[in-house]
């Protein structure tokens, strides 16, 4: 009874054993190094869990260890760590074949943006390209590619990103037999270097250059880029691959030596390979090694038309021309009843043949479209430049203008602040000196003053006085226009009364010999709606004027109905040194003076021609009269 258990356990073990070395081999479809893949960064243990986990990637124990390895980083707070967890974690779905290494793909992704680790953001590209191609997903493909380049035109200068998304386009169009477009995106990526990107990557992507030229038979072509490709540092998975090009590149081109030399150093590296290529070196190697050809030690690895194709190479390396020829009519009908059957033959040349044809006329598509929205896009873009190029040249012309009239006003302004500073000093120490003279004079005793000169000194210092009133008066009535704090009051007014009010006010500013008359077309019973405070401040300003101006003659104040019909027009008239018509304006503006020696600020005409405007009325010079000035003012 114990022998048979013994039996059976061993049994057991031999077969679990040869299951386990089983699921070892059975695992070439990924390799351990990928590009761009980096291994350093990593602390031993987590190392261990990394590396561990190759051989088994098929089996959820290695799922298991991946998401250990993520653990152990977010613990460590190690975010190499947990990078290659999750690479693991893509090479677990990837090997078993789940549908859900897309989603994985774009979890990966994220993380990496938020551990901002990109150095591994596109390798998860290369994981989700490769499933799609190997299952014929040709649309997600495209779709995925598209989604590569929106991501790399939003993030500039990113090398290592623009190789791998050239480097995947090659990749695209090498599944779909398209190798000159494969080998135009190939050469494209080697233009973008990026310290990211480790030899590995390079060194996949000239072996897939080659490749590209041996699969449209330019053997030579491939051989140049091989020895090219000796100058990269890579793995020993990589180094295989790399012979095996060669070896089979010299065995289509029938060169023995080189064919032996490279197949001693194929033999020499340990590491994994693809049975379909190792199975026709070794054909190759029997032919030149024993001058046969045995088709049946590689039927097992090889489908029906490709063992046909072989045959054909080697019986005509072999100088077996008639079964060369068998061989090569064998292909032919083979090849053509593939593309009317698909049942049976070479179905990946069919769904490269289906996938090519569709895909370029997505791409031609596509590539029309994005034409169609690049230039739409340029147009709307020059436009848009052009109307705020417009816009801007209007906008700083309109304020440099603007600027410069601002700056004339304050220029102006401030020169006429200047002078009415000048002659407010000048018009209030006039008075100001003479009533203080004149009352020292008063203060005098009595017997050295007498009642006469005392009455003449009072009646000096009430004119100064007044004087000084009136300019007091005019300072806060500017300011009270400008402080918009300026009222009219009206009322029923006898329209002769103002007049006679206002000669009454100034007869003691009229220089002796000079006459001073009022005269009217209206009766005495006439009534105007105005406010008679503000008519009479506008005659009196206008009576002054003719005081200081005038210095023998006349000064006539006349009230007319007649003059402009339907208004009453108000006139002061002198005759004194008159003004020229070309200031008729200037004189209404606010600080000007024609005579800096005359009495007044220069103010009284500003406040007429404001106070006209509140009434509804209009003050202005008569230029047509010549014999001294005449200023009229209507309502």
């Amino acid at each position: 009874m114990r022998f048979k258990v013994v039996i059976a356990a061993l049994a057991v073990l031999f077969f679990s054993t040869y299951a386990f070395s089983q699921s070892r081999l059975d695992v070439p479809k990924f390799p351990d190094s990928l590009p761009g893949e980096y291994h350093e960064g990593l602390n031993e243990d987590e190392w261990q869990l990394y590396s561990a986990t190759f051989r088994r990637l098929r089996s959820p124990w290695s799922l298991q260890m991946a998401d250990s390895l993520i653990n152990l980083g977010h613990k460590r707070n190690s975010k190499k760590a947990i990078i290659f967890g999750w690479k693991r974690r893509l090479q677990y779905y990837f090997n078993n074949n789940e549908p859900a290494l897309v989603d994985e793909c774009q979890k990966f992704r994220s993380i990496c943006e938020e551990l901002n680790n990109y150095s591994q953001y596109y390798f998860s590209y290369y994981i989700q390209i490769k499933y799609l191609l190997d299952y014929g997903y040709s649309t997600e493909v495209i779709k995925t590619l598209q989604e590569m380049r929106i991501k790399l035109s939003n993030v500039h200068d990113d090398a290592a990103g623009e190789a791998y998304y050239y480097f995947l386009n090659g990749r695209n169009a090498h599944y779909r037999t398209d190798y000159p477009s494969a080998i135009l995106s190939y050469y494209k990526s080697f233009e973008f270097k990026d310290e990211r990107l480790d030899d590995d990557f390079y060194a996949v992507t000239a072996l897939d250059v080659a490749k590209s030229y041996f699969g449209m038979f330019e053997c030579e072509k491939s051989v140049d880029v091989l020895e090219q490709a000796l100058k990269y540092k890579t793995s020993p998975i990589m180094e295989k691959r790399r012979e095996m090009l060669f070896c089979l590149n010299y065995g289509y081109m029938n060169k023995k030596e080189e064919f032996l030399r490279h197949y001693t150093l194929l033999k020499s590296i340990q590491a994994l390979h693809n049975k379909e290529d190792m199975a026709m070196i070794n054909a190759f190697y029997e032919a030149f090694t024993t001058g046969k050809f045995t088709p049946s030690l590689y039927e097992r690895d090889l489908i029906y038309i490709k063992q046909v194709k072989l045959a054909y190479y080697v019986n005509r390396m072999l100088g077996n021309s008639d079964e060369a020829l068998k061989n090569l009519e064998t292909f032919e009908k083979l090849h053509y009843m593939n593309l009317s059957n698909a049942s049976g033959g070479d179905i990946e040349y069919l769904d490269a043949l289906a996938r090519n044809m569709t895909l370029q006329s997505q791409n031609s598509e596509m590539r029309a479209r994005e034409e169609a929205q690049r230039n739409h896009f340029m147009i709307i873009t020059l436009i848009v430049l052009v109307v705020m190029i417009i816009a801007i040249i209007s906008f700083s012309l309109i304020v440099i203008i603007i600027v410069r009239r601002k700056n004339r006003q304050l220029v102006e302004a401030n020169q006429a602040k200047t002078r009415f500073l000048q002659n407010m000093s000048h018009e209030i120490r006039t008075p100001m000196n003479a009533i203080v003279g004149f009352a020292q004079l008063l203060s005098l005793p009595e017997d050295m003053v007498s009642t006469d000169e005392k009455k003449e000194y009072a009646a000096y210092i009430s004119q100064n006085s007044n004087i000084l009133m009136m300019l007091i008066d005019d300072i806060l009535d500017i300011g009270d226009i400008e402080n918009k704090q300026y009222n009219i009051e009206l009322a029923d007014t006898p329209v002769n009364e103002i007049c006679r009010q206002a000669l009454k006010t100034v007869e003691w500013r009229v220089p002796g010999g000079v006459k001073s008359y009022f005269t009217t077309e209206v009766d005495d019973s006439v009534m105007i709606r105005t406010d008679p405070r503000r008519v009479n401040q506008v005659l009196v300003n206008y009576l002054t004027n003719a005081c200081k101006h005038t210095k023998e003659g006349e000064i006539h104040i006349h009230l007319s109905t007649s003059e402009i019909p339907g208004k009453i027009v108000f006139s002061v008239t002198d005759t004194g040194c008159g003004i020229p018509p070309e200031e008729a304006d200037k004189i209404f503006e606010r600080f000007m003076k024609l005579n800096a020696f005359a009495q007044g600020a220069g103010l009284g005409l500003h406040i007429c021609r404001t106070i006209a405007e509140r009434l509804g009325g209009e003050c202005k010079l008569d230029t047509s009269y010549t014999n001294g000035a005449r200023f009229l003012f209507i309502l």
